[in-house]
């Protein structure tokens, strides 16, 4: 007898599944496969085939190791797409173009939906730093100004001396915290910021 395909005993565990809405056990599913496929399937193998179902959403799984059930998930009447659970946020809350759009759907489809792709070498072997663009000029201005700080005719290394003059600030007020001195954290940064301490005298 010939092997059946993994597409073919998807469909017949989903099949089996489907006809018990309330669920059905592991014991219960093996033996009603061993009916209907031609050669016994592993438990190894009914587990991964599962997993897929589940990734799917075409069945839903409840309990823990030998009480687990597994159960059709709800079908709308009219597409018979399983519809997620009520916990699952399905949109983003970040906005995307039509194309983004496509690219979402694309990417969040089961793997057993998405078709094989390639990688393709010369995507990368033939891109020449400040020569080559991935991205159009109108999306890279945009992306360049979005990405620039407000503080742009500023100083080389302004930022920097910002942060760091805030946390010398910081380990002077907890060095006299331990110390047992009382200065608040403004008083300890008018000194700091003329360069003296204020214990200094």
């Amino acid at each position: 007898m010939s092997q059946p395909s993994s597409a073919q005993e998807l469909e017949t565990i989903l099949s089996v599944v489907l006809e018990h809405p309330d669920g059905i056990g592991m014991a219960a599913l093996e033996e009603a496969l061993s009916s209907r496929l031609s050669l016994p399937m592993k438990r190894r193998t009914l587990l991964r085939r599962l997993g897929r179902l589940l990734e799917a959403q075409k069945i839903v799984s409840e309990g823990k190791s030998v009480a687990c059930l597994y159960k059709p998930a709800s079908l709308t009447a009219t597409t018979g797409v399983a519809t997620p659970p009520e916990n699952i946020v399905v949109e983003s809350a970040v906005p995307v173009s039509a194309e983004g759009a496509v690219i979402r759907k694309q990417v969040r489809q089961a793997l057993i939906h998405r078709s094989p792709v390639g990688y393709q070498r010369s995507f990368l072997e033939d891109y020449e730093p400040g020569v080559t663009w991935y991205l159009p000029e109108s999306l890279r201005v945009q992306l360049h100004e979005i990405g620039r700080t407000p503080a742009g005719a500023r100083p080389a290394g302004t930022y920097a001396r910002d942060i760091l003059g805030r946390l010398l600030v910081d380990l002077s007020w907890a060095s006299s915290r331990l110390e047992g001195n009382t200065y608040s954290r403004l008083d300890t940064q008018l000194p700091a910021l003329s360069g003296d301490h204020p214990g200094d005298g």
